[in-house]
């Protein structure tokens, strides 16, 4: 199988490994589980040469590193 498979699979379970840490309040690992899946999806849309799919997890994942920062 291609590296694209087992990113995008890889991502999806650190964003729902992030999405329940963030619903049981799991302070900072919500937000690096997060940035995790934002960083491999990124890393798909590069792949898959599609600039929404890297540039909306580029969004993100500023967004989660200024949240970790803070």
């Amino acid at each position: 199988m291609k590296l694209d498979f087992y990113l995008k699979w890889l991502a999806t379970l650190a964003i729902v490994l992030a999405t329940l840490a963030n619903a049981f309040d799991v302070v900072p690992l919500n937000k690096v589980l997060f940035l995790i899946g934002c960083g491999l999806w990124g890393w798909v849309g590069v792949l898959w040469r599609q600039p929404s799919l890297w540039g909306l997890n580029a969004f993100c994942g500023v967004v989660y590193v200024v949240g970790l920062l803070r």
